[in-house]
């Protein structure tokens, strides 16, 4: 790696090991010494001048979150968003260190990431399709989620903003968190699902919902596309849209509507998802609306450089021994051994 620093101005961390069978500790090494890696080469490096850490594993949140609170949050997290959460906090701590005083680092926190309103390429492995299908089979779907926001934006948009770093700089701001909230609530995500597409799904209490759906999952065992993140499920109560929903343009809401659309078509397409019986003409009601009013920070997240990126995460999805709970070692402790660290880092070559 040493005789390639010279060549390098910049680095963007996006690669993870996603396995939601795994315990903290079994990912420390791919998700958190990995990133802490990156960072020495970055802060020992004279020609690196930016390092954008592409955070995962938690959805953002559309209101300010303190420290405590977000570890709060964390704690019960799966190993897989433990080992991100636990990654950002580093990234964090590089922050404030004097090698970095004159290098921009930026962290990206997206939520579910899927294919461009242009070509709707979706992951099969990713949760959120996954979730779908599952509904689609019971035809049913939560019906007390239906106020609740969704965080979702396609790749091309989530690349414009990481890229966005060299492209565009503020002199202004050298670090920061960008959040990328762009989403829908999720009775307009069914609406797409039930009028536009003519999927029959039928809102249900959440109890009632989530017993079919995990008696299903149970039924068709290894063979259902749910069964490797029944635990997922079954922590998270099947719920997967915040209570709290950002402003949004319309322009922005299209998009997002375009996105879903084409992903579905090409999940159709693949044979990923049932294939549609007739449309449903009764669209979903709630009390709220995907578009909000605009603010400054709608502007600052869109970009006209456009790049299409492939994945460089590798998902495994398998139960396995090991659990899906964090290692013995609370998050707090890891922090702590994070921080000490941190404010160690002479010489630079090891942390």
């Amino acid at each position: 790696m040493q005789r390639f620093h010279r060549e390098i101005d910049s680095i963007v961390h996006n690669g993870a090991t996603v396995h939601y069978g795994r315990d903290y500790d079994a990912l420390k090494a791919s998700n958190l010494q990995s990133t802490r890696e990156l960072l020495m080469i970055a802060a020992a490096t004279p020609s690196i001048s930016a390092f954008v850490y592409v955070s995962g594993g938690r959805p953002p949140s559309a209101v300010e979150l303190s420290e405590s609170d977000d570890s709060s949050e964390a704690q019960g997290d799966s190993g897989y968003a433990s080992s991100k959460f636990v990654a950002e906090y580093l990234v964090r701590r590089f922050m404030d260190h004097r090698a970095f005083a004159a290098k921009t680092i930026k962290i990206i926190r997206p939520g579910y990431i899927i294919g461009s309103p242009r070509n709707g390429i979706a992951n099969l492995t990713d949760f959120i399709w996954r979730l779908i299908a599952g509904c689609i089979e019971i035809q049913s779907i939560n019906q007390e989620d239906l106020d609740r926001w969704l965080f979702i934006s396609d790749v091309e948009h989530v690349a414009d903003v990481v890229t966005s770093t060299f492209t565009k700089p503020d002199p202004m701001v050298v670090h920061r968190v960008d959040q990328i909230l762009d989403g829908t609530l999720l009775s307009s995500l069914w609406n797409i699902l039930r009028v536009d597409c003519g999927y029959h799904l039928l809102p249900l209490p959440h109890s009632d919902w989530l017993h079919s759906l995990e008696s299903r999952i149970v039924d068709k065992g290894e063979s259902h596309l749910l069964f490797p993140l029944l635990h997922t499920l079954e922590k998270g109560r099947g719920q997967i849209g915040s209570k709290h929903a950002p402003s949004q343009t319309e322009e922005v809401s299209s998009r997002v509507k375009n996105a879903i659309r084409a992903n579905i078509q090409f999940l159709i397409n693949e044979g990923f998802l049932q294939a549609p019986p007739g449309r449903d003409p009764t669209p979903l009601t709630t009390t709220g609306t995907d578009d909000r009013p605009s603010t400054a920070s709608d502007s600052d997240q869109t970009s006209s450089f456009s790049l299409t990126v492939s994945a460089t995460k590798s998902s495994v999805f398998s139960l396995d021994a090991e659990g899906a709970s964090s290692s013995a070692s609370s998050l707090e402790e890891e922090k702590a051994k994070v921080k000490g660290r941190s404010n160690t880092l002479q010489p630079l070559n090891e942390c």
